[in-house]
């Protein structure tokens, strides 16, 4: 396989040219348009720790506490002490956040219907299915801890 055929480099690819549609479509938002995930998360699992976000999500750390904080400045989110581990906070979608969802959705469908205009529902079928494979696939090749040599 040469290097126009490797997998990786057209899925950099769409995720560098999605990020720029999303932050064109999310401008009037300021800056959630390369956040927007974290929201969506927190949509659906509102009330998550910022180490459980980092897991759902296959973020480290570090770049999830940088990007809650910038969330939280904005106030698309707000966090709360967690009552059982007072050393954690617990994170939760603030109205601006709740109010920015509609237009966050709207931009994902409107990428999803143009990237994939020219494919049939079975071809869109399966690449879903394929590319969800290739993220679990890839999702435990980072999470097994590295092979000694003997």
């Amino acid at each position: 396989m040469d290097s126009e055929q490797f997998i990786g480099r057209y899925i950099s690819m769409l995720y560098r040219f999605r990020k720029s549609f999303m932050s064109r479509r999310l401008g009037d938002f300021g800056r959630v348009a390369g956040l927007y995930v974290f929201l969506l998360t927190l949509e659906r699992h509102d009330g998550q720790n910022q180490e459980q976000i980092s897991e759902r999500l296959g973020i480290d750390k570090a770049t999830t506490c940088k990007a809650l904080q910038k969330l939280e400045r904005q106030g698309y989110v707000r966090r709360e002490v967690d009552e059982r581990d007072r050393r954690a906070y617990r994170v939760y979608l603030a109205k601006a956040g709740h109010a920015v969802l509609p237009a966050i959705r709207g931009a994902i469908r409107e990428w999803d219907a143009l990237v994939t205009a020219e494919l049939t529902e079975e071809e869109e079928q399966v690449l879903s299915g394929l590319l969800r494979r290739l993220a679990e696939k890839a999702r435990g090749a980072i999470s097994d801890p590295p092979r000694q040599e003997s």
